[in-house]
């Protein structure tokens, strides 16, 4: 703007009283002051006059100023009774607004040249700097980085057109904006706007008679999906509490063909008692068209424990291996005794190897084997010791560890005081996370194939072509102890049975009984490694080779670990939140790629640079 005499001032007009106060403050910017709106008349409903002045007019009022008891210190005094000001009136002959009055002198120091974007009417936050801040912050990234990131977009502190404190002032409003109309409501409307998008989508709510949220269930079509393909085992976690609420998140997980984890739904509840937990399972069994999972993993709460024997009773439950550890090592002091505790828990054997274990560890602390604590857990050691599950399919998971990813982003919700419906944005947008990773290990399973080849070259090939990256990698270790064991010996039990002992070389005292059905084409193990986790032993894969069966039989290959189990067609492109904030972000976001590459042109040259914002100042008067 180029210098302005008082005349000029005095002959402007305006179509709109606002394009008068954008050509003052425009012009106060040049000049090194800020500017206030002050009293406008009123007739008939019409605005026919308005001032504007400077905003160091008038004083402080002294009651603000004699204070002696405050808690706050006082702000810097700004207002000094400063004349500059512009009036302006509505001329009905013109139809436009006209100045009647200009000041242009000011008693006061003027803003230094660049200094102007530091006052307040030359501070504003763009929408697009507040829709790249609110998506940055969403994601993790601290405000303060936020900030230096628009800093660094727009090319310098001035040219990003406001301070870090007007810039956290508007993620402060906008987060008050979203949960200003309640979070129950909020998290309703905003699972509504999913089941637009997702006609599969799964929610259940629970309010009391306040309106207050005390129950909540989601669970989007991807995740039943998972389900159907991975929900033999479910983990369930209930071990965090989360926001201001102190409501328990209840997070029902599992483990996929890629070994990841896959979450299936997710619950808040209000309390922790068998009715709240009978809630969540029953209303997660609706959810995947009442289908109970083959076992059960949890931390062993009682409530837990009681609700899942209602709802998911032919289940096989069990306990978490890290809680159960912690609970040992909080209860019993005595040095020595949960490492032998642990070693009882992990033995390999029948339950008669476990019992031996057992009464070996008692009889060496005696003083612990009278504990409460002792007789209790080994009254549950059916749900704990590995004697007692060796049978049943866990998918090679002993504990509900798989859900802590989830319970991190928990932990940074209550650290942060989020609301719920931020928790729950955050919860949609980790999930999204996980289902990005397990894309790039469908993607890295098709596009690499392992260089670990080892002996049984035939079957290593069949099994590197057939499981997922993970699930080779696991079976690998198998085919890798291998050539460590051979066939001793092998007889006939009955028309169809064949039973052969295998043995660690050079340990022929703890052979491993592999019986082969011919009728069926299958194998079993004593070891019960393919029960357990659904990969052929290296007992079986001895028998293999010594009976020269080059290819795995169809019996012994579970579908759940192939690169069949699951579709990599997986939808990546929406991102779950708001529909205002989705609308307006993706516009946003897809003009912004769009306009890249001509501004990239219009950088080359002065001539190319002149077009462009030709072009760009066309568009603001359409």
């Amino acid at each position: 703007m180029g210098e302005i005499s008082d005349e000029d001032m005095l002959r402007a007009r305006f179509n709109t009283d606002e394009d008068a106060y954008f050509f003052y403050n425009e012009y106060a910017k040049f000049k090194g002051f800020s500017v206030r709106k002050d009293h406008k008349t009123v007739v008939d409903g019409r605005t026919r006059r308005r001032r504007f002045i400077c905003s160091c007019a008038g004083v402080r009022e002294r009651k603000w100023t004699n204070l002696h008891k405050r808690r706050k210190k006082a702000r810097r005094l700004t207002r000094c009774n400063c004349p500059a000001a512009l009036n302006i009136v509505y001329d009905d002959e013109l139809n436009m607004w006209t100045v009647r009055g200009f000041m242009s002198q000011h008693n006061h120091v003027l803003a230094p040249s660049g200094g102007s974007h530091f006052l307040r009417s030359h501070r504003k936050v763009s929408l697009s700097n507040a829709v790249l801040a609110q998506n940055l912050y969403a994601l993790g990234v601290s405000k303060k980085l936020v900030m230096d990131i628009i800093i660094s977009k727009s090319g310098s502190h001035a040219a990003a057109g406001c301070t870090a404190r007007d810039l956290y002032n508007q993620m402060n409003r906008a987060r008050v904006e979203r949960i200003i109309d309640g979070d129950a409501n909020l998290v309703n409307s905003f699972l509504e706007d999913m089941n637009v998008r997702d006609p599969g989508f799964f929610k259940k709510i629970q309010v009391n008679e306040k309106k207050q949220l005390t129950k909540l269930f989601w669970s989007d079509s991807q995740s039943q999906e998972d389900y159907k393909l991975f929900g033999d085992v479910l983990m369930f976690d209930s071990t965090y509490r989360t926001n201001r609420y102190d409501m328990p998140l209840v997070v029902f997980a599992g483990v996929n063909n890629h070994r990841h984890t896959v979450i299936y739904a997710l619950a808040l509840m209000n309390n922790e008692t068998i009715d709240s937990y009978e809630w969540a399972l029953k209303t997660f069994l609706a959810a995947m068209d009442g289908i109970a999972p083959k076992s059960v993993i949890t931390d062993g709460d009682a409530a837990i424990r009681n609700a899942i024997e209602n709802v998911f009773p032919k289940s096989k439950h069990r306990l978490c291996v890290w809680h159960v550890v912690q609970n040992a090592i909080t209860n019993v002091w005595t040095d020595g005794f949960v490492k032998g505790f642990v070693e009882a828990m992990f033995c390999k054997g029948p339950p008669d190897a476990f019992e031996k274990k057992w009464a070996e560890l008692l009889i060496e602390y005696k003083t612990v084997a009278e504990q409460k604590w002792v007789h209790n857990i080994y009254e549950k050691k059916e749900m704990w010791a590995e004697a007692y599950l060796r049978e049943y399919f866990f998918a090679g998971c002993r504990s509900n560890q798989r859900c802590e990813s989830i319970n991190s982003v928990v932990r940074v919700c209550v650290k942060s005081g989020l609301s719920l419906i931020e928790l729950v944005d955050k919860l949609l947008q980790k999930i999204r996370h996980i289902r990005y990773r397990d894309f790039e290990a469908e993607v890295n399973t098709t596009m690499t194939r392992s260089a670990q080849i080892p002996n049984l070259t035939l079957i290593g090939e069949q099994a590197e072509a057939l499981y997922t990256r993970a699930g080779y990698e696991y079976f690998f270790k198998q085919l890798l102890h291998e050539p460590s064991y051979v066939v001793n010996e092998s007889y006939e039990d009955g028309e169809d049975i064949i039973k052969y002992l295998v043995n660690r070389h050079m340990h022929p005292n703890a052979p491993a009984t592999v019986e082969y059905n011919r009728e069926k084409d299958a194998y079993n193990c004593t070891c019960k490694l393919f029960e357990r986790v659904g990969f052929l032993c290296r007992h079986i894969l001895a028998v293999l080779k010594h009976t020269h069966v080059k290819a795995l039989p169809k019996s012994c290959i579970l579908h759940r670990w192939t690169r069949e189990a699951k579709s990599s067609s997986l939808d990546f492109g929406t991102n779950p939140t708001t529909s205002c904030r989705l609308g307006f972000g993706l516009r946003l976001k897809e003009l912004e790629e769009y306009s890249r590459d001509l501004f990239m042109w219009g950088c080359e040259s002065v001539q190319r640079c002149t077009m462009v914002k030709g072009h760009i100042a066309a568009f603001d008067k359409v």
